[in-house]
């Protein structure tokens, strides 16, 4: 009798009422505010997601909207809510009128070359359209304590967002009167609509209004579709001279790629988020790890606390590259279109621009790069060639390539076939880019594609070489680490498997200073290695999104700039100051 009361069969049943319990009485791990519930939805390749949605007849409002999409795998449904419980997203009962979508997924970008920027947004369709594009309020800011100070989700610090009701009209446009010195228009610039079938298929509609004659200038901004609008947000923007870094005294650039939404990825968007001094954000590709385009949709609500504040630059991953519907998605969603071709490569895939007197070439490491046949190789060595004259006439300091897949990687892939597809993969690399590198004085290669942190010396062909640059691969946005090494070569100056981001500090000596910050995710430690990959989002979200991991500094090194071309830079740091 008792063997057969503890039979398989019979624990199955008892752990599955209790997981179900466990499920619909919430636990209060996930406490969701007033005029809210708890809901779960369904994705093929994620499993369950918890929202805060919306009471039937009421819209999310506020910068950290999202969409969830219920019982996906029957039939599609949108509930209005939001990803976690946040002091800055509320619901607003719609009393039988139709709302305005909100502005979310905002952030920033640049454009021409850099002498530009896109304010870059989503809303989502509702069933009466407003007849009018949206579009954004620019203004200069001349309270300059504001500029550049990043929210943190559910800090006290945080302003509420604005709505504007018929009851209380908002005057846009027109002569800032508290300023009677040096007063300046706001100005208005309607977005245009950036077409992609995928977004449209989850009804969401993507727009980016391009704003020039800010280069430099500490600016703030509101996005308006209809009677919503985002919150006031300010930022500085770059020059592309190095006279931004001049006038500063330093400037801050972050760099990571292979972001997500589980692992350790969390943290790292948490701790970037709290990085009050960044001016920049390059990611070398693999970006949000999007198998749905609405993953991206989440990816860019959870990322707003820092990238509409800072301009956001991507590159092209493999994760992007191979999947259709979210390559469309990337293209359409980034600016990179306008970036080629402004840069003369007529492509959305590779591009550059140059911010702070530093030249970035960004390039699609998964596409041909033969030397001889390759429309990109043929553009990267005309856009190499015109900064190296830049340089020379003193407006470029700096030259980088970002790329995705590395030059040097000595992360050690398991699977025997991976690791000989790797090394071939390196080795096309080396020969069809580092010729170029070598001619055109390249500085620094940032790369990703393997979840692991590494440094070289100035390296060529395999071997130490004063003529070649540094290699900087930074994989460690915390999407699942990786822990395998093979034997230590010394081009190898550091190496580290731990999720985290790099920083490139600018000094008006024009000096950099190249700097990884390892994120601790204790004490979810074993998130990244077979544990639960869920733990740091869930860690956040219990905190209301007042969590703030450790940073620790793991390395840091000097970067000085070339003299010529074809020159590498030998002197010591000590020697350069003296100059």
């Amino acid at each position: 009798m008792v063997s057969s009361f503890l039979s398989p069969h019979f624990i199955f049943v008892l752990l599955s009422v209790l997981f179900l319990s466990t499920i619909v009485s919430g636990k209060k791990d996930f406490d969701c505010p007033e005029g809210t519930r708890v809901q779960y939805s369904s994705s093929v390749q994620h499993g369950r997601r918890v929202h805060c949605v919306c009471e039937e007849g009421s819209v999310c409002v506020g910068p950290n909207c999202s969409h969830a999409l219920e019982d996906c795998k029957v039939k599609c449904k949108q509930v209005s809510g939001f990803a976690y419980p946040c002091s800055n997203c509320h619901c607003v009962a719609l009393e039988g009128k139709s709302l305005s979508a909100h502005p979310e997924e905002i952030f920033l970008s640049l454009a021409d070359g850099g002498k530009a920027f896109s304010i870059n947004f989503a809303t989502k369709d509702v069933s009466q359209h407003d007849t009018d594009n949206p579009y954004v309020i620019v203004w200069v800011n001349h309270n300059l304590d504001d500029a550049n100070e990043h929210e943190i989700i559910g800090d006290s610090k945080t302003t509420t967002p604005m709505r504007m009701t018929a009851s209380t009209p908002l005057v846009l446009i027109g002569v800032d009167e508290n300023n009677d010195d040096d007063s300046e228009d706001r100005v208005k610039v309607v977005a245009e609509e950036r077409k992609d079938v995928g977004e449209s298929r989850i009804g969401f509609s993507l727009w980016m209004a391009l704003v020039q004659g800010f280069e430099g200038k500490n600016i703030c901004y509101i996005v308006v579709n209809g009677d919503s609008y985002s919150e006031e947000v300010c930022a500085m923007l770059p020059t592309t001279s190095f006279q931004g870094v001049t006038t500063e005294g330093k400037i801050t650039i972050g760099v990571v790629g292979d972001l997500g939404l589980s692992y350790s990825a969390p943290m790292v968007m948490q701790a970037m988020k709290e990085r009050r001094d960044l001016n920049l954000f390059v990611h070398p590709g693999d970006v949000s790890y999007a198998f749905e385009v609405q993953d991206m949709n989440l990816y860019l609500n959870r990322m707003e606390g820092i990238i509409k504040h800072v301009p956001y630059l991507v590159c092209l991953g493999n994760h992007e590259s191979n999947n259709k519907g979210v390559l469309d998605a990337f293209v359409h969603r980034f600016p990179t279109d306008l970036l080629g071709m402004s840069s003369g490569s007529n492509s959305s895939h590779w591009y550059s621009f140059e911010a702070y007197g530093c030249h970035f070439t960004v390039l699609d490491s998964m596409a041909n790069l033969d030397l001889l046949s390759s429309a990109q190789s043929i553009w990267i060595e005309e856009d190499l060639k015109l900064a190296a004259q830049h340089r020379m006439n003193g407006d470029v300091v700096f030259l980088f390539v970002v790329l995705h897949y590395p030059l040097y990687s000595t992360h050690r892939r398991s699977n025997p076939g991976e690791r000989l597809d790797k090394v071939k993969q390196m080795d096309e690399l080396r020969q069809n880019l580092e010729p170029l590198f070598k001619k055109y004085g390249v500085d620094v290669v940032f790369a990703g594609h393997d979840h692991v942190y590494k440094r070289t010396v100035n390296v060529l062909r395999g071997e130490k070489n004063p003529e070649g640059p540094i290699h900087l691969l930074v994989g460690t946005g915390g999407h699942n680490i990786y822990a395998s090494w093979y034997n230590l070569p010394d081009y190898d100056a550091y190496r580290r498997a731990t999720p985290g981001f790099g920083t490139l500090t600018l000094f008006a000596n024009k000096t950099a200073l190249w700097e990884f910050n390892e994120v601790s995710i204790s004490p979810c430690i074993t998130a990244d290695n077979g544990g639960n990959k869920d733990c740091p989002q869930a860690l956040i979200t219990k905190a209301n999104g007042n969590y703030s991991p450790d940073v620790i500094k793991r390395d840091s090194v000097w970067l000085f700039p070339r003299r010529l071309p074809s020159q590498a830079q030998s002197i010591t740091e000590k020697e350069y100051m003296k100059l």
